[in-house]
């Protein structure tokens, strides 16, 4: 590569490995590594609402602990009944204020619950989809 121009060299649609330079030094790096390192200089990190497991909640304190932002699957053989076939999105910040909502597959439940400042979780609230 060093004996090519840059608007000489290939085009690619996937790599192994991309070179990555700071002052005098010359690192080799993973496309993980490189996700990783560009999600933290865009501010993407564990606080963004994305899709993140299919679950099967075993217990109300599992349940309990989901407080990291995303959207989980939760399936149809979960210890608790009431969340059988959901999809829960977790949106907050751990410690700070958290809230749980709860939607079935066929979209007519909706529950959502709050927690602040590392508090228990409040009560579920069922909203009317009628």
């Amino acid at each position: 590569m060093a004996d090519k121009k840059l608007n000489e060299v290939s085009q690619l649609t996937d790599f192994d490995y991309a070179l990555v330079v700071k002052g005098n030094d010359v690192a080799k790096v993973t496309k993980q590594q490189l996700a990783t390192i560009l999600g933290g200089l865009l501010g993407i990190n564990d606080t963004w609402l994305r899709f993140r497991d299919e679950k099967e909640i075993e217990s109300q304190d599992e349940l309990d602990q989901m407080n990291y932002s995303g959207i989980y699957l939760l399936s149809q053989k979960s210890k608790l009944e009431y969340v059988r076939n959901c999809v829960l999105v977790v949106i907050g910040k751990p410690n700070i204020c958290c809230i749980q909502n709860l939607y079935n597959y066929s979209g007519d439940i909706y529950k959502y619950r709050v927690k602040w400042f590392s508090r228990s979780w409040g009560n579920w609230q069922t909203v009317s989809l009628t």
